[in-house]
C-alpha cells in the first residue's frame, strides 16, 4: 500500500538504509552489498518489463505480484519513492484500473532507472 509520508515520495535512494544494511551484512564479506544491489538492478530491470507485459495482457494478478516483487527490494535498499510509486500499481492492479496503472507503472519505471543510476554511482556498486 502507498504511504502518503513525503518522505516516502523523495526521488532517489535513502542512504541510511544502505548504511543499516551495509552494517547488518558486514560479517559476511565485503563483496555482498555489491552483489545485492547488482541482484536488484537486474531483476528490478525484469519486474519492470513484466509490469508493462502484464499489464498489456490484463493480468492484474501478474502485475500485482511484480509491483509486489520489485517493492520490497525497493524497500531493503532505500529506494522508498520506488516502493511507493510500486505500491501504487499494487493498488491500481488490485482494483483492475488500467489508466492509472499505466502512469504509475511509467512513473516506476523512470524511478527504477534513477535508482539503478545512483546505485551505479555508490561505493557499494559491483565493480
Amino acid at each position: 500500500m502507498p504511504r502518503d509520508d513525503p518522505e516516502f515520495d523523495e526521488p532517489g535512494l535513502d542512504r541510511r538504509v544502505l548504511a543499516r544494511l551495509r552494517e547488518v551484512l558486514q560479517d559476511h564479506g565485503e563483496q555482498v552489498i555489491p552483489e545485492l544491489l547488482a541482484v536488484f538492478a537486474d531483476e528490478g530491470a525484469k519486474r519492470v518489463a513484466s509490469m508493462r507485459a502484464t499489464l498489456d495482457e490484463g493480468d492484474f494478478a501478474g502485475l500485482k505480484l511484480a509491483a509486489h516483487t520489485l517493492r520490497g527490494s525497493a524497500e531493503l535498499i532505500g529506494a522508498r519513492r520506488l516502493a511507493n510509486l510500486c505500491g501504487r500499481v499494487e493498488t491500481d492492479a488490485r482494483e483492475l484500473r488500467t489508466v492509472e496503472a499505466l502512469g504509475h507503472v511509467e512513473e516506476v519505471s523512470t524511478e527504477f532507472e534513477q535508482v539503478a543510476r545512483l546505485l551505479r554511482g555508490t561505493e557499494e556498486a559491483p565493480k
